[in-house]
């Protein structure tokens, strides 16, 4: 438990499993290898209580462990507080004066205040490296087209400053 909460010591978002989108894949080969109608099985935990007593004609039970693992990865919990702390910090950039942010846009301040946050680091004492730079040339410039309909969006965040959290 003091892994998830302490800052510094934390798994990062993409390192964590991803338990039901596992266990629908695993599910979905077990049913194509085993009898099972797809009609019978009702949600997951049924299904995987299913595997966990089927057996070969000698009695063995063919896929034990994995449904053991399964039904413990089904008991952990889980839960979406990273999904709403991005929409907590989404809805404090994303204002009614802010309306016009535009997706790429808002997607940018999302990350850099993000990744501000997991890095302990203030806006204001932030240092941009040498490799930053060098990717500010002009191939961040799509079109004339593009560029033309972001104006507005440019003028609307000369306005906004990247908040500390």
């Amino acid at each position: 438990m003091q892994v998830c909460l302490n800052r510094q010591n934390r798994l990062e978002f993409e390192d964590t499993s991803f338990i039901y989108i596992f266990l629908e894949e695993s599910k979905k080969e077990i049913v194509e290898i085993g009898d099972w109608n797809a009609a019978e099985i009702k949600n997951s935990a049924d299904f995987w209580i299913q595997v966990l007593n089927y057996g070969d004609a000698g009695g063995n039970h063919v896929f034990q462990d994995l449904a053991d693992f399964a039904i413990t990865l089904l008991n952990l919990p889980s839960s979406n507080a990273v999904a709403e702390r991005v929409f907590f910090i989404m809805n404090a950039v994303k204002t009614k004066a802010r309306n016009i942010l535009q997706l790429r846009m808002l997607s940018a301040v999302l990350r850099l205040t993000t990744e501000f946050y997991s890095e302990s680091i203030c806006c204001n004492t932030f240092k941009p490296s040498l490799k930053m730079y060098r990717r500010l040339n002009y191939n961040i410039y799509k079109s004339d087209d593009e560029l033309e309909t972001g104006v507005e969006e440019i003028m609307a965040v000369m306005d906004y400053d990247v908040q500390c959290i």
